[in-house]
């Protein structure tokens, strides 16, 4: 994918001051309105990136949260004033909101060794709770609820300002129950450490889990510290599922036990006993303050705020009007938007939620104007039109160099130079998909190291390390099992580097999943049930679990009454939902991202964390030279999916590598000792 183009100087009638943020899906631009008779005010603006613009499934997919979005109107909730195709562009422009998220605040609280008032605390969440209740009320033209859900209320996409107003913004995962399914079933969205224990179980969602989300956000106001972060996301949701909130008193006396007793009622993991709405979360905060004698209103939030962030905010005014003044000095005035026009669809963009925070963390003063930039590619619709005025003049020479420039067939890049570079891959997934995910990556270290670069899947895992060992492959991705193996036959096989599964290298949890069909709540129960498997060389898939046997009493060799091995992650979790086995092994990455590849996981649920693991790494094999080793190296550590592979959070909808960091062999010293002294490696 290409990376964004220049800045555009006006999209509509909206003159761009700044680019702000560029996400896997969307642009964000700080802008500013200009009206008839003078009329201006800031916007943020959302330019869904062209290459997902012309995806008419994508459209379609966003097209319902939009318009739902649009129909939200209340002072507790970010608003969108326009929904617009501009063009080729299609862009969503919403509420300017100068101020910071509740995240900000926090922080910059902790710095100050200031805890938050309780006051200040609640009357924060009060508003939140407004703004998710219009939210959940909200109904069609025919007067039927919608059932929205927010699913990622967190202190990221709540904002306050100076005054002590809060707004709820980014509904770009919300979910309704009308029209388009806008996700998967079982997709997991949203936060981790502000899920509900319904939402890490895959289960169907309502106003409640929202009203979890709120009890954590307001938890963690009052304590200054997380309530459910933990090592990894899984564990996060472990305890999410499994751990009661202590009571917020423990940790801040100093709250009013009426207080308590609310903020308790909202995180209440059944959600048969939760407190039923937002609206009842917050009338009980009101009369808990009340009885309380807490002042919980707007002054005291802009009191707080002020005391927090009040020259932050003030500096970041002045950024703002040097930016407004530079951008109106340089363009005329628009009293008539020729070109604009109403979309029926303007889906925004998931992954840029916190854009309207991006604007007030920095809103650098733009450059003077440069002389403009013919651009590269013309739109889609450009290209197709040319190439038909290619067609009919049958010129085929012309028409086929003009197809191949319009369509971005000639490159710019150097020609490949040497041999190919192999990087073996186990089938940790279907080989297809696998291959798919990877592209952007090998297509990258081709354009870095400027020689072929290939991405063979395997069979297996031990063929994977028997190709690295004999010298086909000069590099190999191996999982640490399969990497202890095989420099326990050659000690020149290395770890260069580990990869990154959304942002954490350290290792990943293996698991245990059974369908909701298994009555077995412990390892030790599972004997006599049949087992999925992944590889006899997987460490998570196979290694892990045994050991887990072994310590719940269990012989790995008779305990189970079947024994299969799937061959790759995923495929544990389709023979586990097909009934072919009764518990399935797997690593807890495969579980959190089974639903974008597809696999509705709401009918599995976890039964045991196995151990946790190194990262995969690539390694590099007897075969490569030391400038080999040391540029793939290079390479891989630079690469960042937002910069070199299309603007995205992570590569791969199921793999998510978000990048990676440096390898070595002693990362493995913990796991080679265990696994020596349970005899299971030679």
């Amino acid at each position: 994918m290409a990376s964004p183009g220049p800045v555009p100087k006006r999209l509509g009638r909206y003159d761009i001051m700044e680019r702000l943020a560029t996400g896997g899906m969307a642009e964000i631009f700080l802008a500013c309105e200009r009206g008839l008779r003078g009329m201006e005010r800031l916007v943020v603006i959302k330019k869904i990136l062209p290459h997902l613009a012309v995806q008419q499934n994508f459209v379609d997919m966003f097209a319902q949260e939009a318009r739902i979005a649009a129909r939200l109107s209340h002072p507790n909730v970010v608003q969108i004033h326009d929904l617009v195709e501009d063009g080729d562009d299609i862009i969503i422009v919403m509420e300017y909101v100068p101020g910071s998220t509740l995240r900000e605040l926090t922080e910059a609280a902790e710095e100050l060794g200031r805890p938050i008032p309780p006051g200040a605390a609640v009357g924060m969440v009060v508003q939140a709770c407004r703004g998710a209740h219009a939210a959940h009320e909200l109904r069609d033209g025919v007067n039927r609820p919608l059932g929205l859900v927010h699913r990622d209320i967190s202190p990221h996409n709540l904002m306050v300002t100076s005054d002590g107003n809060v707004k709820l913004l980014d509904f770009g995962i919300a979910k309704a129950t009308e029209g388009l399914e806008n996700t998967a079933t079982g997709t997991l969205k949203g936060k981790y450490c502000y899920m509900s224990p319904e939402q890490c179980n895959h289960l169907a969602l309502d106003r409640r889990s929202d009203v979890f989300a709120l009890g954590i956000v307001l938890w963690e106001l009052l304590a200054g510290t997380r309530l459910y972060k933990r090592e990894s996301e899984l564990a996060s949701m472990q305890a999410i599922v499994n751990e009661d909130a202590p009571r917020i008193t423990t940790l801040r006396p100093d709250v009013p036990a009426a207080v308590a007793d609310v903020l308790a009622r909202a995180l209440v993991r059944d959600r048969e006993h939760r407190t039923p709405s937002a609206d009842e979360f917050r009338r009980g905060l009101v009369e808990a303050a009340e009885q309380s004698g807490l002042s919980a209103n707007e002054d005291v939030v802009a009191a707080h705020v002020r005391d927090t962030l009040g020259a932050q905010h003030e500096d970041r005014r002045a950024q703002v009007e040097k930016v407004v003044e530079r951008t109106l000095a340089q363009t005329p005035s628009v009293s008539s938007p020729g070109r604009l026009r109403r979309a029926a669809v303007v889906p925004p963009a998931e992954d840029t939620h916190d854009a309207v925070t991006a604007v007030e963390r920095k809103v650098p003063v733009p450059p003077e104007p440069a002389p403009p930039v013919a651009p590269v590619h013309a739109s889609s619709r450009w290209r197709r039109a040319v190439v038909s005025v290619l067609a009919a003049l049958g010129g085929a020479v012309v028409a086929w160099t003009g197809l191949m420039y319009f369509t971005g067939g000639f490159r710019s890049d150097p020609p490949l130079k040497g041999p190919p570079v192999y990087v073996g891959f186990p089938p940790v997934m279907d080989a297809a998909l696998q291959t798919r995910e990877l592209e952007p990556l090998r297509t990258y270290l081709e354009r870095t190291l400027l020689r072929p670069v290939r991405f063979p899947v395997n069979r297996s895992y031990d063929e994977t390390a028997a190709h690295v060992l004999n010298g086909t492959y000069a590099f190999g991705s191996l999982p640490p099992y399969l990497y202890l193996k095989t420099h326990a036959k050659d000690a020149r096989v290395l770890p260069l580097v580990f990869k990154a599964f959304e942002g954490s290298s350290s290792g990943t949890e293996g698991v245990l999943l059974v369908t909701d069909q298994v009555a077995a709540q412990t390892i030790k129960e599972t004997a006599g049930l049949s087992f999925c498997f992944t590889d006899p060389s997987s460490l998570t898939g196979f290694i892990m679990p045994r050991a887990a046997l072994k310590m719940a009493g269990l012989d790995p060799d008779v305990a189970a009454a079947r024994r299969h091995f799937s061959g790759d992650h995923l495929q544990v979790l389709r023979d586990l939902l097909a009934g072919q086995c009764d518990v399935g092994a797997t690593f807890s990455g495969a579980y959190l991202s089974a639903p974008q590849a597809g696999l509705q996981v709401g009918r599995l649920r976890m039964l045991a964390v196995t151990g946790r693991s190194p990262q995969d790494a690539i390694c590099a094999g007897p075969a490569a030279t030391e400038p080999e080793r040391r540029a793939l190296t290079e390479a891989l550590v630079k690469f960042d999916p937002r910069v070199h592979a299309g603007g995205v959070n992570a590569l791969g909808e199921v793999q998510r590598i978000t990048g990676f960091s440096p390898g070595t062999d002693k990362a493995y010293e913990s796991l080679r000792a265990q696994l020596a002294l349970a005899g299971m490696l030679n």
